[in-house]
């Protein structure tokens, strides 16, 4: 194999591996956060029971965002594009296709193919993420090619910039998916269902005071320490019952008039084991 270019060792390794195939739990990555070259600060988390591998920060604040996405169903990361098709793009739009140091050309990935489902319908779109704060995140002809890729296919593609981890909204959202994950880092007393209900009661109220103020409030009341209140509001937000304004830099500040609970009902069991 030591003759073989890097373009031909990826497709021997990508067609062995299965990389970029299946769905939901069964999905194998296009590429490690090992094997890829933009990798930075990378993650290796837990999704749809298997481990999702996110190379850089701006891919792992847009995997929060989808996430917290009602209409996600399953996020694909590194999918694999077709490597003969996007030759045969480059080709007809007249533009060099990337290489490899070695001159072959090189395998294209889009950072993710997300699964929605939309009005009943199970639909796809495709996503190419970069730092905002790059000097050209710009069309380069590497994403020209995967644009076309996915435009051949009937699958709407987008360019997403973000500024990675250095936004409030995808703090806030990595704080609570790390509890969507293990409930019980929401901290003592969360996932009492009183509590929870006693929580939720109060977060109804028309107020412009504080979530900290009324959980201060309430949790006296009920004569059990404050911070019972405050995680087991986390976790109601973790499971999303209760929508807040995400760009916010302390959600136990926002006032409670400005909160929205979408779901009632106490986070089941089942989600806090």
């Amino acid at each position: 194999m030591s003759d073989l270019t890097t373009r031909q060792k990826r497709l021997v390794k990508i067609r062995q591996k299965g990389l970029g195939t299946g769905i939901g739990q069964a999905y194998v990555p296009g590429k490690t956060v090992w094997g890829d070259r933009w990798a930075k600060r990378v993650r290796r988390i837990p999704f749809m029971g298997r481990e999702a591998h996110i190379a850089n920060d701006s891919r792992y604040a847009e995997f929060l965002w989808e996430t917290y996405q009602d209409d996600t169903v399953d996020i694909r990361e590194s999918y694999v594009c077709d490597p003969e098709l996007t030759l045969r793009i480059a080709g007809a739009m007249h533009i060099p296709h990337p290489r490899y140091n070695d001159g072959s050309e090189a395998i294209l990935y889009t950072d993710f193919l997300v699964s929605k489902r939309m009005e009943g319908k199970l639909c796809f779109v495709a996503k190419s993420v970069r730092l905002r704060r790059d000097e050209a995140p710009a069309m380069t002809n590497e994403l020209r090619i995967v644009e076309q890729y996915w435009i051949r296919q009937g699958i709407p593609w987008s360019l997403v910039l973000n500024d990675g981890m250095n936004e409030n909204w995808a703090l806030n959202l990595d704080r609570l998916y790390l509890i969507a994950l293990r409930p019980d880092r929401a901290g003592e007393g969360a996932m009492d269902p009183n509590i929870q209900q006693t929580i939720l009661d109060a977060l109804s109220w028309d107020t412009d005071a504080t979530v900290s103020e009324v959980c201060a409030h309430v949790m006296r009341r009920r004569q059990q320490p404050f911070h019972f209140g405050l995680n087991a509001y986390h976790l109601l937000l973790a499971a999303r019952h209760i929508r807040f304004n995400l760009d916010c830099g302390n959600f136990d500040h926002e006032p409670v008039s400005s909160l929205r609970i979408v779901d009632s009902q106490v986070v089941p069991l089942q989600a806090r084991r």
